[in-house]
Formats: C-alpha cells, sequence, structure tokens
C-alpha cells in the first residue's frame, strides 16, 4: 500500500497542501483555527500519514530522535510503564525513540552516549528501575533529563518520586485505623528511598503515638520476598503485639503475607499490612488484596519526556533540577482496626520462637 503523503492529507481534510504542511510541523498554530487544526490531525491519522523524518532533519539540522538508556528498566518487571510513557510521549511530539539498555557505572553509560551521538540524537533521557544516583561519566550531552534516578554532581532536571509523602500515604491508613503497635519491614541500604520512607515512619509514629518505634524497625538486604518472609517470623514471634506490618515494597509484603499465614495470623482481622510499589504481579494477586502506593512510572517517564523535547527545541522555561511526583494510594482489604489483647496471634504451636526463626 503507498504510504500517504501531504496531498492525501489536504484532499482528505479539503485545505491546501502548504497549510498541511504548517500543521504537522507544528508552526499552524497561528495560520488557522483550532478547530481546522484538528481536521488536519485527524485526517492525517486516519491516512496514517507519517512526516518525512530524513527532509524535516535536514531542513531543521537536527534528528526528530530521542535517546532513552535505560538501566534495568527493560530487564526488570517493575518500571515498564515508564518505558511505555516514554514512548507515547515521544511519537505524540512526532519524535522517535532510540533505546539502549545500560549498567549503572560510568563506563557503560559512556559508551552509549558515544552511541547517541553517533545516531545524532537530539536528547537523552537516563531513566533506571528503582530510585537512585546515576555515575556518570565527565562528558555529557548538553540536552539531558533523568527520571527515576539523578546525576552524580549534576544540574539537569530530574523526575523522581515523592517518597516521602508517598510513603505517608499508606503509613496514615495504619495511624487512622487506631494501631499503636506498627513494624517496619525496610530495605537496608541507604537508598533515596529507604531513607525517606524510614524518616516517614518515625513521623507517622510521632503523630500518632505509636509504641517503641526505633526498636520495632526490621532492616533487610535484598528486599524480597524471602527477606520479608524471615523478618516477619522474626517480628511476630519476637514482638507478638504487633498488630500492624509496614513494607519497604511489595516482594517484601508478599514474604510477610507467606509468614503469618505458616504462622496462623489472619489479615487484616490480626494484622494489617501496607507495601510500595503495587506491582501488579505481587499486589492484585495477593488474598486479601493488598494496600500499597503505585509509583508514577508512568507520569515519571511522560514528564521527563517532554521536559526533554522543549530543552530540544529551546522551549524551556527553567524549570526545577529536581521534580518529586506523588504515588498513588491503592486501598484493598489488608486493613482493619488493631486486634483485642486478648486475640493473641501467635500460633500456639510454635514452642520455640528462636528455633523456628533459625531453621527458617
Amino acid at each position: 500500500m503507498k504510504a500517504a503523503n501531504l496531498a492525501d492529507v489536504a484532499k482528505a481534510a479539503g485545505v491546501s497542501i502548504s497549510l498541511v504542511s504548517l500543521v504537522m510541523s507544528g508552526k499552524g498554530a497561528n495560520r488557522c483555527s483550532p478547530a481546522t487544526e484538528a481536521k488536519i490531525k485527524l485526517a492525517a491519522q486516519q491516512l496514517g500519514y507519517r512526516a518525512n523524518r530524513l527532509a524535516r532533519s535536514l531542513k531543521e539540522q537536527q534528528t526528530r530522535t530521542l535517546g532513552l538508556l535505560s538501566i534495568e528498566v527493560a530487564t526488570t518487571p517493575y518500571a515498564g510503564e515508564m518505558l511505555m510513557a516514554a514512548q507515547r510521549t515521544a511519537r505524540s511530539h512526532d519524535y522517535d525513540l532510540f533505546f539502549v539498555e545500560v549498567e549503572n557505572n560510568h563506563r557503560s553509560i559512556e559508551e552509549a552516549l558515544e552511541l547517541m551521538a553517533e545516531h545524532q540524537v537530539s536528547g537523552v533521557l537516563i531513566a533506571a528501575f528503582f530510585h537512585c544516583e546515576i555515575q556518570l561519566p565527565a562528558e555529557l550531552p548538553s540536552n539531558l533529563v533523568f527520571a527515576n534516578c539523578y546525576g552524580a554532581n549534576s544540574d539537569q532536571p530530574s523526575y523522581v518520586p515523592a517518597e516521602y509523602p508517598s510513603f505517608m500515604q499508606a503509613l496514615k491508613l495504619l495511624g487512622i485505623a487506631g494501631h499503636k503497635d506498627v513494624g517496619l519491614i525496610m530495605e537496608g541500604m541507604p537508598w533515596p528511598a529507604s531513607i525517606a520512607r524510614t524518616k516517614a515512619f518515625h513521623d507517622a509514629a510521632a503523630t500518632f503515638g505509636w509504641n517503641s518505634p526505633e526498636e520495632r524497625i526490621y532492616k533487610v538486604q535484598q528486599s524480597d520476598s524471602e527477606d520479608g518472609y524471615r523478618a516477619t517470623l522474626e517480628m511476630m514471634l519476637r514482638d507478638p503485639e504487633i498488630t500492624a506490618i509496614a513494607c519497604y515494597n511489595d516482594r517484601l509484603a508478599m514474604g510477610a503475607y507467606q509468614a503469618l499465614n505458616e504462622l496462623k495470623i489472619s489479615i487484616p482481622e490480626q494484622v494489617s499490612v501496607v507495601g510500595f510499589d503495587d506491582l501488579q504481579l505481587i499486589s492484585g494477586g495477593l488474598r486479601p488484596g493488598l494496600s500499597t502506593v503505585r509509583l508514577p512510572h508512568y507520569k515519571m517517564g511522560q514528564a521527563a519526556v517532554e521536559h526533554l523535547i522543549r530543552i530540544c527545541e529551546g522551549r524551556d522555561e527553567g524549570a526545577p533540577n529536581k521534580t518529586e511526583i506523588r504515588g498513588e494510594l491503592v486501598v484493598r482489604d489488608s486493613i482493619s482496626t488493631p486486634r483485642t489483647p486478648t486475640n493473641s496471634p501467635v500460633n500456639p504451636q510454635v514452642s520455640n520462637p528462636t528455633q523456628e526463626i533459625e531453621e527458617k
């Protein structure tokens, strides 16, 4: 099938070819009415019209391509929406996306940036699968934006999760429900997320009068389901008064579910649980459904690409270097009011808690 051209779009919309050219190049705002512009774009979409990128690039002296350096975004199931948003947003502005997977070290990123330069991309987006600092090489492109990460000693724009207020939303659910004995299973590495979410826990404890908050923080090294399982066993067997568990992420929460089920402690009647991330493979599959916070992956990818395009087109208005985007609270069925003190949650069949923990 022959590809549609400007003449085809002009005929379908009932306008001149020159007007179609202006509208499709983004210069039709003052040349026609909004209704006519919408009519032309609809005709182009229906005909499958695609601008001649090579001719346009030569005329504008820059490509219509953005480079995306992915740090494990494509190889993990946690942040795929960021790539989807980046692709859709670039396409909506008539840009293509040149994608490269890299490791979080300056040499890998340097090689990828050299490849981007060879392909003459207009700008580069660096995105990571979790909120972290990026080790950058000395030479950087002038048009550079970060998503879910930020550059070490870099003043380029970055879009990251608002860790503190996002996690506070889930903690407030526990406080409002009336819990006073709350445990926290937290990532042990000093990532931006773990630092901010730990602070949120301390502040929530002060606000709601939680008992012994510092003693009820259980730090783990891998923050996966196995760590959540072991931490929950230790927590409940050594501190059975706990009525709620807040988890650094949904994988830890899944491990908490497994441990509580093994101890025959019901969720949420005896212990409430909240997570973070809203990983659909976990939060949507657990029973009862896990209350959690959905990370703003899509919004970060969308906002970062839109900012990058503004920079490439000379329309940047000097936005803040770091923009925090709040996650969305997702309330399911894992929270209830605290159990009564007489309703002990610990399985009476567990005769030696210390031995049980060591065996696990």
